[in-house]
């Protein structure tokens, strides 16, 4: 009698266990149909496919338009940075030739001051040289040398520095045509002062002696005002030279 009772009594267990379950599931379908509603329905598994289908496509095709829209976004920012650095090099480019333009510049302008130089070094060292050329044909043979019109020229192109030694020359020239000293082309002024010493113009000839010495010799620059009054003192000498004694 205690086996049957323990078999009746477990299975009296099972089925109010049963009975609870049943009577849970009711009350959560009460409270949610939805739920019921599925449970209820049939299951097809076209329809569940074709829904998750569905339902997946619009994910995947989401997902999709997501990396495209990545993929241009991060394209055209490549392609910026590309456009960027297509123009920072631009830029970079073009201030090189615009620097190495100015250099060039600069160069060619320098090349031109210094050949402008040179050439005019030249010119002047060359009127130098013309003038030294010119004194030693005059005193190679000083009595006998026409002076005057090169005197003439010196003058009318305001060269006072030329026309003070050519009138020193014309002085040695016509002492010595006066027979006032006796010319050589090695003597010295010193010499020729000293011959003249007893005359009556020495005065006159040993101031242009000197002035003669820092003029020439000195680069003693004359203005007209200064050669105008040398002038004065030449001419005077010279008309004291010529007359009889």
């Amino acid at each position: 009698m205690r086996g049957k009772g323990k078999v009746i009594g477990l299975l009296l267990s099972v089925i109010c266990s049963f009975c609870l379950t049943i009577i849970s599931i009711d009350s959560v379908h009460a409270e949610n149909p939805e739920q019921a509603k599925y449970d209820s329905t049939t299951l097809n598994s076209s329809d569940l496919k074709k829904g998750d289908w569905e339902k997946q496509k619009d994910n995947y095709q989401y997902v999709k338009e997501g990396e495209k829209k990545k993929k241009i976004e991060k394209e055209d920012t490549l392609e910026k940075k590309e456009k960027d650095f297509s123009k920072w090099n631009f830029d970079i480019d073009t201030n090189v030739a615009r620097t190495i333009l100015i250099l060039l510049v600069i160069g060619v302008l320098i090349l031109v001051i210094v050949l402008l130089l040179r050439k005019s070094n030249w010119i002047f060292n060359k009127k130098i040289n013309d003038k030294n050329l010119l004194i030693a044909r005059l005193e190679e043979n000083l009595p006998e040398s026409d002076i005057d019109p090169h005197l003439s020229k010196a003058i009318n192109e305001k060269d006072f520095r030329l026309a003070f030694r050519l009138y020193y020359l014309l002085l040695i020239q016509q002492l010595t045509l006066q027979k006032q000293v006796v010319w050589r082309k090695e003597k010295t002024n010193g010499e020729y002062l000293i011959e003249c010493s007893t005359k009556n113009y020495y005065e006159s000839f040993s101031k242009l002696t000197l002035a003669f010495d820092q003029v020439w010799y000195g680069e003693y620059t004359l203005n007209k005002i200064s050669f105008d009054d040398y002038q004065n003192e030449f001419k005077s000498i010279l008309k004291q030279i010529k007359q009889p004694s």
